[in-house]
């Protein structure tokens, strides 16, 4: 019998596996450990209706799993079997988050808020879902004199090109909906207070996925891979890895430009870069570092573990941030990888001893990174002590049993906020707050929470 509360199942809406995100492979890892403890009903993303960004989907809508609901279930489902506690991912991309946004709209709940900056989310869907977006955030009249602003300032009048996303997050969207927000950094906790909501925040670590097992099933092509890159390392070349999708915000330029200088007059390092990114290979060729750059494009779960245990450091330069955190970065961190991050965000909150922070300031960067890689490759027990101090760290402060400990009493403490009389208390970790005595009930139309 669950010693929780709040009734069960909870619906969890999630973007699952196969799909190629992230928080797909979040999901995957976390549900075991919360599936535990309750009952949880999975609702896979369906964005069949973002038309803005459906041609160019990165992956196959077939390969859907069939062993999920689906969220347009959800919008379909009489409003008393709904579940009642809801728990929403959101992220910046359409891709995979459309149809979760247009579930937490028809029937509110807990949002689990990855990015901060949701600009794409709204405008990779089409201009009348943007147009919304900015009138829930800053109010009918300022929304539609921003919106007008920014349609007369994109390029092609097409907002999913706009430069300066980090500049509308559009967090406002979604509060009317929010019965409470997860985050995964104070950073993204502070920026969602700010923006003007008033309801329970939670601050959820995240977890690093423990590697039980060897991988036994590499592919061919990372076999042949690992093999070229340990032939590197045996002649004194070190090995620099980037993971995820490389757009300019990774800092691609500043690290092409260091790689450049570090090997002039001979390669000293290579750069792995395991997934992919808008116009790579144009901007290798531009730097000319084609030679000592190894593109894997976007690999599974074993090989992307690989990567990791070969690589002798890592790359995990962000800036501007979006609010995210990174869980490629809590991987590096668990296999013992020196890595080296921006200075900047959720990367601040880290520990001064588990990694390297870098300023974001551009006259400073590129300098402080070329001098970081030439002490780490100059000193191999540095870099060994720094990866050990950081797998240390991930285990004690990022066990995937204390990420489920938190969302269960994030949970509670939710439903504690709107059902006082029927709750014990269980002395949850976040700030309540009653959101709900300021008039939200009015804008809900089904008893979430």
């Amino acid at each position: 019998m669950s010693i929780y509360q709040f009734p069960q199942p909870i619906a969890y809406c999630s973007p699952m596996l196969p799909k190629r995100t992230g928080i797909a492979d979040y999901s995957a890892y976390i549900l075991p450990y919360l599936q535990a403890q309750i009952d949880v009903q999975v609702y896979d993303d369906d964005s069949s209706t973002c038309s803005a960004w459906l041609a160019r989907a990165p992956w196959d809508q077939t390969e859907a799993q069939q062993a999920y609901l689906s969220t347009q279930t959800l919008l379909t489902t009489p409003a008393p079997e709904i579940p009642k506690v809801r728990l929403y991912h959101l992220g910046n991309n359409p891709w995979y988050h459309n149809g979760i946004y247009q579930a937490l709209q028809a029937y509110p709940g807990i949002v689990v808020l990855h990015d901060a900056v949701l600009y794409y989310l709204f405008a990779g869907q089409d201009p009348q879902q943007l147009h919304q977006a900015f009138q829930l955030h800053y109010g009918t009249e300022k929304g539609e004199q921003k919106f007008r602003v920014l349609m007369q300032t994109t390029p092609n009048y097409d907002p999913t090109q706009w430069p300066k996303p980090e500049q509308e997050p559009l967090l406002g969207a979604i509060f009317p909906y929010a019965l409470g927000i997860f985050v995964h950094s104070h950073t993204s906790a502070q920026r969602v207070r700010q923006a003007g909501y008033t309801g329970p925040i939670q601050v959820i670590p995240l977890p690093y996925y423990p590697q039980e097992n060897p991988a036994t099933a590499l592919s061919t092509e990372t076999q042949t891979i690992c093999t070229r890159l340990q032939t590197y390392q045996a002649q004194g070349i070190q090995v620099l890895g980037m993971f995820g999708f490389v757009t300019r915000t990774k800092r691609i330029d500043t690290i092409l430009r260091v790689l450049a200088a570090l090997n002039t007059p001979q390669e000293k390092v290579h750069l792995l870069i395991v997934g992919t990114g808008d116009a790579l290979a144009a901007k290798l060729a531009g730097y000319g570092v084609q030679a000592w750059v190894t593109e894997t494009g976007f690999v599974d779960e074993e090989d992307f573990h690989t990567y990791l245990q070969t690589v002798d450091v890592v790359l995990n330069l962000r800036y501007p941030s979006m609010g995210e955190s990174s869980a490629t970065l809590i991987q590096a961190l668990a296999h013992a990888r020196p890595t080296l991050v921006t200075d900047d965000a959720w990367f601040s909150e880290l520990p001064d001893e588990v990694v390297i922070k870098l300023p974001w300031q551009a006259e400073q960067e590129e300098q402080t990174l070329m001098q970081a890689l030439q002490d780490l490759l100059a000193d191999p027990q540095k870099a060994q002590a720094l990866g050990a101090r950081a797998r240390a760290y991930v285990q004690q402060a990022h066990p995937p049993e204390t990420v489920a400990q938190a969302y269960l009493q994030g949970i509670e403490a939710c439903w504690q906020a709107r059902h006082p009389t029927q709750a014990k208390t269980l002395a949850p970790s976040l700030e309540v707050v009653n959101y709900y005595q300021q008039g939200l009930q009015a804008q809900l139309n089904v008893d979430a929470l």
